[in-house]
This record gives structure tokens, C-alpha cells and sequence, in this order.
């Protein structure tokens, strides 16, 4: 399963040390070897590779050619991270606009190194780039709610032309996960999240579809409108396009609430 060049390993027991399931130990020599009792255990997060500043270590499971070079000076700073984080805004008015698939191409580039439990890497992405059929899923919604819920917000925005459901957005990006996975919300929410975030940098506006998982969990039937992949459960989704109006000023927030134990 590993692969150690003798001429550059120093024996240093990093790639041990990271380990997630301790499938590596050093042999008497001090050269990292994994057991074969535990070979069936790794889940070839690449941690070991990564770790060696000698270059020394290759992974059976995991192509050389797919690593790339960790670039400490092209992270952002935290004050440029933090600006990001905080001009983030729920985005509820769109513009006419289709977004360029190769767009969605480039962010999902990097939304997909998004952590996974046991990085079984299992989140199916659903882009909805058919701004009709975004609009028609929206009708289907109100309609939804007006017959469940009755809601007069939402039948005084369907009387003044407004979509109160997915707010005229021109797409939507849904995640889903096997049902059987223990960890699917977690790690759905944190791959949309990531996604957001890289939309900013793209130009992008989002906002987070509550409505729509509200009626996917509340509703079996209604979920299979939502184009599901057999045996899969609905882990959120996004509103997606640009935005109509920008944000000039980012508005306070409170305090975090910290306990230190």
C-alpha cells in the first residue's frame, strides 16, 4: 500500500504521527511500513504524503500526478478571510442573468476538497442551471404552501408578482447524500457553505433554499420532484445567480456567545 524511497526518508515518523486509524508504524529500522491487519482500515485522506517535506512516501491508492504543492503564501490573510466572512449577505434579489457553466465548473473545482466523514467523499452536486425549470419548482412550492400552510406573506408576494420561494434566482445547487450515511447533513452543509463562500469570489450572490427543505422533509412525494438520485436524502441547497443590488456597508452583528470549559 506504501511505497518509501529509503534515499530520502529521515524517519522522522510524521506520516505516523497523522495517521488517522493508525494503519502506520515504523519497523525496526524506523522506515514507516503499514500493517496489513489494518490495510482494509485506510481511507486514503493522503495525510501521510502530505506531511513528508522529503518527498518520500507514495500511496498506492492515491496518483503522484493528483497531489499538488501546498502554497503557504497564495492563503489569504485573516483580515482579507475575515472581510470575506463578513460581506457574505443572503442574497433575495437577482438579475436576468445566466451564470456561465464553466463558472459553476471552477467553484466545484474546489468545493469538492470540502471534509467528509471518513473523507468517503459520497455529496452528489445538483446544479439547476434551467432557469425555467428553477421557476417552475418555485410555482410548485407556493403552491405547496398555500394549500398546507396558508400563508399570507406568500399569497401577497404571488399577488404582487413576487417569488417568495426561491426568490427569482436563475439557479439552484442542491447537494444530496446516500441515505445510509450517518454523516450526510453534516457534510452536505459544510460543501454548500464552501460553496457560497467561493461564489462571493466569483461575483456571485446566494442564499440558503429553507423553504424548499423544509417541504422536501416535510413531503416524500413532493421530493421526488426535486430530480433525487435513487436512495439518496436531500441535504440543502442554494439560490444562485447575480446579484441585483450591491452591499456597501456590512451591517453589525452580536457578540459571540463563548463558554470557555
Amino acid at each position: 500500500m506504501l511505497q518509501v524511497d529509503s534515499q530520502r526518508c529521515r524517519r522522522d515518523g510524521h506520516c505516523v504521527s497523522v495517521c488517522p486509524v493508525a494503519i502506520i508504524h515504523q519497523d525496526e529500522q524506523g522506515y514507516p511500513c503499514a500493517r496489513e491487519d489494518r490495510a482494509g482500515l485506510c481511507i486514503a485522506c493522503g495525510h501521510c504524503v502530505a506531511v513528508c517535506p522529503h518527498d518520500a512516501l507514495r500511496h498506492e491508492g492515491l496518483p503522484d500526478e493528483g497531489f499538488e504543492v501546498a502554497d503557504e503564501g497564495a492563503l489569504p490573510t485573516a483580515e482579507s478571510l475575515g472581510q470575506l466572512i463578513r460581506q457574505r449577505r443572503s442574497v433575495r434579489v437577482f438579475r436576468d442573468k445566466p451564470v456561465d457553466t464553466a463558472i459553476f465548473e471552477a467553484i466545484l473545482a474546489e468545493a469538492r476538497f470540502a471534509p467528509t466523514a471518513k473523507n468517503e467523499q459520497y455529496l452528489t452536486w445538483t446544479i439547476w442551471h434551467d432557469s425555467a425549470r428553477v421557476r417552475s419548482l418555485a410555482t410548485e412550492l407556493a403552491s405547496w404552501f398555500l394549500a398546507k400552510r396558508r400563508n399570507p406573506l406568500i399569497s401577497e408576494a404571488l399577488q404582487q408578482g413576487r417569488d417568495p420561494m426561491l426568490r427569482g434566482a436563475p439557479h439552484l445547487v442542491m447537494v444530496s447524500a446516500p441515505r445510509e450515511k450517518p454523516w450526510a447533513q453534516v457534510d452536505g452543509t459544510i460543501a454548500l457553505t464552501c460553496f457560497e463562500l467561493l461564489a462571493k469570489t466569483h461575483g456571485l450572490g446566494v442564499c440558503w433554499a429553507g423553504l424548499l427543505q423544509y417541504v422536501v422533509e416535510a413531503d416524500r412525494e413532493f421530493a421526488a420532484r426535486v430530480d433525487l438520485l435513487p436512495g439518496h436524502r436531500f441535504c440543502g441547497a442554494l439560490m444562485l445567480g447575480y446579484p441585483r443590488v450591491a452591499c456597501h456597508r456590512i451591517p453589525p452583528r452580536n457578540e459571540a456567545r463563548v463558554r470557555m470549559v
